[in-house]
């Protein structure tokens, strides 16, 4: 990580981008009311380790007809209430794939084994009805693009037998399950009853996760890019507007953390590098910033993650700190 912030540390300097439609894709498209599967999160009547993984094709007719980075992944959660469920384990992957049918190998299936999103020990919460979706954001969004399958991979324990939250099963979604779960490289594939599960996918860029706060006329700053965040684009830029006009605004950007600031205001980066600039305009909701972050043409930036936020000065936030912040952005470099 050392390396990408130098390099990027080293083509900063200080320079308003409208933001781009999101593409949400259903697998199977959704069907409220279908029948309530339960697996993989199902963990029977023991406490049993399960792991499964579900398949989305490269040729899914409702996949994005262009690159675009993958930001949530949801499950079809077949819940009549919104309790939340205890589990010992709770760890999601998920990432393209060149296969185009499962293999019996997790790793072959999906080679980014990277950690997306870990609720072990805590309480997953349920659906808020039946067969509803529930997202969950990526702490690693990944490069998608035409000719890509998608696999996710969920290992889940129960931390009380009996109590498990259900899916729902799609009979068209490839699958592989291991139902007893201790380590294994292989599982039992099978070219149907996968969960299904919806992928949301952001233009290529800056992603939003997390959320800003208002200040001076109820205004939330809105951090958004200028163009790809890839490798060799030197006209790339992170861009800030609906922001109050004539302050001060520093654009930080690190390594991912959360560091509430008070009156609903967040950080969401340990700010490694600190820009500052005025924004432009005077009144509340003109003003606009933007910082020039040309991307070096080096290899090795490919599939680096960098988390960047927008702060200003502005007195009438709720934070003690007189501080309003923009939602965090992610730049998953391609």
């Amino acid at each position: 990580m050392s390396r990408v912030f130098a390099s990027l540390a080293l083509a900063l300097s200080l320079a308003s981008a409208s933001a781009q439609a999101q593409t949400v894709v259903d697998y199977p498209d959704s069907t409220i009311g279908a029948n309530a599967g339960q697996y993989p999160v199902y963990t029977g009547t023991g406490t049993n380790v399960i792991r499964g993984q579900s398949f989305c094709p490269s040729s899914f007719a409702g996949l994005p007809s262009t690159a675009m980075i993958c930001t949530k992944i949801g499950l079809q959660l077949a819940e009549l209430n919104a309790t939340p469920v205890q589990y010992a384990q709770f760890v999601l992957r998920a990432g393209r794939s060149a296969q185009q049918t499962l293999s019996n190998t997790w790793s072959t299936n999906l080679p980014d084994q990277r950690v997306q999103l870990d609720l072990s020990g805590q309480f997953v919460p349920g659906g808020a009805g039946v067969n509803q979706w529930f997202e969950f954001e990526l702490a690693n969004p990944f490069y998608w693009q035409p000719g890509d399958s998608v696999v996710i991979d969920l290992t889940t324990q129960a931390a009380v037998g009996g109590q498990y939250l259900r899916t729902a099963i799609g009979t068209g979604v490839a699958r592989m399950v291991s139902t007893n779960y201790l380590g294994a490289t292989t599982g039992s594939p099978s070219t149907a009853g996968g969960i299904k599960f919806r992928m949301v996918f952001e233009p290529l860029g800056l992603t939003r996760f997390g959320t800003g706060c208002p200040g001076s006329g109820g205004f939330v700053p809105y951090i958004a890019s200028n163009g790809p965040a890839a490798v060799g684009n030197a006209s790339f830029a992170v861009t800030l507007r609906a922001a109050l006009g004539g302050t001060f605004a520093a654009f930080t950007f690190g390594n991912p953390t959360q560091l509430p600031l008070g009156g609903g205001c967040t950080l969401y980066n340990d700010a490694v590098l600190v820009l500052s600039t005025a924004t432009t305009g005077s009144l509340p909701g003109t003003g606009t910033a933007q910082v020039s972050l040309p991307i070096p043409a080096d290899p090795l930036l490919v599939d680096a993650v960098l988390d960047v936020q927008w702060i200003l000065l502005d007195g009438a936030s709720g934070s003690p700190l007189g501080l309003t912040t923009s939602a965090g952005g992610k730049l998953r470099i391609h």
